[in-house]
């Protein structure tokens, strides 16, 4: 057998040998010249050259005067499984900040990489809308937003620019702004206001245009309703914190000809509450129409608006 044949069947058999589990990734590339017998190797890593059996006993003695120092390695996500256990020998960066290994660790990283952007891509669909006004001219709202009623109006403020609702008259007003859909879509903003004694505002968002539905903050009430055109189809209760920014969130989705029109609120600083708070099953489809803001300003103080966005929902 030419010599150099022997060596590549040599190099053949001792990684399929010595891969019972990967070496740590700070140790390094393997003997990439290794003798062609087989012996047991150290460290539970199976069989392989007594070459690689030097190598892995020279890596372990040294992680040994090493302990307590050893290089912090990025560990690999939990979902992701087990790295290959059979790796081509040469060394190279790897992606995603995991320090150097092989080019089939380089792959597999990769790999998991990619899934996992495409999972959180699905999870989280790119915006069909989105607005914190800070591009919008200081004044009355331009197209392309639909003022309803109401002297909505964009103003600079200490925290940036956003879109205010003034506190009188009292009446009920609305905007509606985005994409026009019937189903499978969801609206956020955030949303402020303060009490005036013992009179509160309302506000919320909407979707499916002026006859469909609409998540409300009723303060007065201490609920959060969910309405259908002028209708109140439910409630649950809610106690409304005064001058602190909130996120009002609905969403409608279809399941065969069951249609689900789910909603939520948190703080702007709290986590967004897995569930929702307030959920509704309508069997008439809706109307396709653009998402909406809404406000009653029933306490005479202003009402504020920020951070709109529409996206698809499933």
């Amino acid at each position: 057998m030419k010599p150099f044949l022997a060596v590549l069947l040599s190099a053949a058999l001792s990684v399929a040998a010595a891969t019972t589990k990967s070496f740590p990734r700070h140790w390094g590339s393997p003997p990439r010249i290794q003798t062609q017998d087989i012996v047991s190797l150290p460290g539970g890593y199976g069989k392989g050259s007594s070459t690689l059996a030097n190598w892995i006993r020279r890596n372990l003695e040294r992680d040994k005067n090493l302990k307590g120092k050893l290089p912090k390695q990025k560990p690999f996500p939990a979902h992701w499984g087990p790295p290959p256990r059979i790796q081509t020998r040469d060394w190279r960066p790897l992606p995603g900040g995991y320090g150097n290994g092989s080019s089939t660790l380089a792959r597999w990283i990769q790999m998991n990489l990619n899934r996992d952007a495409a999972a959180k891509a699905k999870a989280n669909p790119k915006p069909l809308y989105q607005n914190d006004f800070s591009k919008e001219q200081i004044g009355e709202l331009r197209h392309p937003f639909l003022v309803l009623d109401g002297n909505f109006k964009v103003v600079e403020t200490e925290e940036g620019k956003l879109l205010e609702l003034p506190g009188a008259p009292l009446d009920t007003f609305g905007v509606l702004f985005g994409p026009t859909a019937a189903t499978n879509i969801a609206v956020q903003a955030r949303v402020r206001s303060t009490n005036n004694k013992r009179r509160y505002p309302s506000f919320g968002v909407g979707l499916n245009g002026v006859g469909g539905y609409r998540l409300q903050v009723s303060a007065a009430k201490r609920k959060l309703e969910l309405y259908r055109q002028e209708e109140v189809v439910k409630t649950v209760p809610y106690r409304w914190k005064s001058n602190a920014w909130l996120w009002v969130k609905l969403r409608v989705t279809q399941r065969e000809k069951i249609w689900r029109v789910e909603g939520k609120v948190w703080p702007q600083h709290g986590a967004e509450p897995k569930e929702w708070l307030i959920s509704y099953a309508d069997q008439e489809e809706p109307y396709a129409g653009m998402a909406s803001i809404w406000g009653q300003p029933f306490a005479g103080r202003a009402i504020q608006y920020d951070d709109l966005m529409v996206w698809p929902a499933k």
